[in-house]
């Protein structure tokens, strides 16, 4: 049988970060599901965090919400 080699992984960026390199990358994984999530200004000592769909899922629900949202 022969051992498969795992795909890259692929870290995404919006393209409204821009060149400030305070965003967030993050990629979907295989064959494992769930997302990873970085620190965009240390790609590649940067620690990830994994999240299983149902947290990511929920994280984006609360984005959308405004519930990280600091208002002065």
């Amino acid at each position: 049988m022969r051992e498969e080699q795992p795909s890259p992984v692929r870290w995404l960026t919006s393209s409204r970060c821009g060149a400030s390199h305070t965003c967030v990358a993050v990629a979907r994984l295989f064959p494992i599901p769930g997302v990873g999530v970085r620190d965009t200004a240390e790609t590649e000592t940067a620690t990830a965090l994994f999240l299983t769909p149902n947290t990511w899922n929920t994280f984006l629900t609360s984005v959308r919400n405004g519930d990280y949202d600091h208002r002065a």
